[in-house]
């Protein structure tokens, strides 16, 4: 007897990518190999956020799903360190980092574009990218979101380019599922290679993967399993837009709602006052 045919998984049935892309960082070919090749480290090094290029021409991510986490992620990230002015968080942005010398000392940049990237002890302010070398070292923190196109250069690739710069922590997360397994990983800087973080138990009973780096739990909630952040010392998980825009209009409705019930009961006293003093003019009378 036959066995029922299995039904395909995401990684099974991959979209054609119709843009030639580096096979190391996945970034535009073309772009890449505009990159100009330097004569020296040194020569790297007096290179300015405005000397490269701040995108390789290719499109966002792949589809909606990979766009609603980096945009969630990013947006939490900057709301929960917005009272430091010594954080960088960056979406979608280029990364470029000095690359080995060749034999003759000539130098490319290295470039890759995390989805999103946490950057400690540099200024809080906008860039056209970021450049290794005038930021003092690498952000501390990536996480990559895996889409049809990215996910196998994610798991197998990137790492190692990651940590050639130096980058502390690695994380990736599958948002569709069927790629990665599992479908949230977390990995430390160890030894010049990643060691994978366990999963733990958090205060609130949810199994999360602790990043040192940020201070925060990565945890999947729900039967969608979505990829949040908790904070232990706050007890709660970074909102998404929508929530904080949810919960603005929430306490603007409450507060309006106080407002009217002030204003209602102060007509209401005052209308009480009217009533005594025409009683006591009356009494007087």
């Amino acid at each position: 007897m036959a066995e029922p045919a299995r039904a395909p998984s995401p990684a099974d049935i991959e979209p054609l990518d119709p843009f030639e892309r580096d096979p190391l960082t996945g970034l535009g070919i073309e772009f890449v190999e505009s990159l100009p090749v330097l004569p020296s480290l040194a020569a790297l090094y007096r290179l300015t956020d405005r000397d490269l290029p701040c995108g390789d021409g290719l499109p966002m991510p792949d589809g909606a799903v990979q766009w609603l986490v980096l945009s969630h992620t990013y947006h939490a990230f900057e709301h929960h360190f917005r009272h430091r002015s010594d954080v960088f968080v960056g979406c979608d942005g280029l990364l470029y980092a000095e690359p080995a010398p060749d034999a003759r000392g000539r130098v490319r940049p290295l470039s890759l574009a995390p989805d999103v990237m946490v950057a400690f002890g540099v200024q809080q302010r906008r860039r056209h990218s970021y450049m290794t070398w005038r930021e003092g070292g690498p952000p501390a923190f990536v996480l990559e979101v895996a889409s049809p196109s990215t996910w196998r250069r994610d798991r197998d690739v990137k790492p190692g380019l990651y940590a050639s710069m130096g980058v502390r922590e690695y994380f990736l997360y599958d948002p569709v599922g069927g790629r990665l397994v599992p479908r949230l990983q977390g990995n430390v800087l160890e030894g010049g290679g990643y060691r994978a973080l366990r999963a733990g138990r958090m205060d609130n009973g949810a199994s999360g993967v602790w990043s040192e780096v940020l201070g925060l739990w990565a945890y999947l909630k729900g039967e969608d399993e979505e990829l949040r952040w908790y904070d232990p010392e706050a007890g709660e998980e970074l909102e998404t837009p929508v929530e904080v825009h949810a919960a603005r209009e929430e306490a603007e409705a409450r507060a309006a709602e106080e407002a009217a019930a002030r204003k209602a009961a102060e007509a209401r006293i005052a209308e009480l006052q009217g009533r005594i003093h025409a009683l006591e003019g009356d009494s007087d009378e």
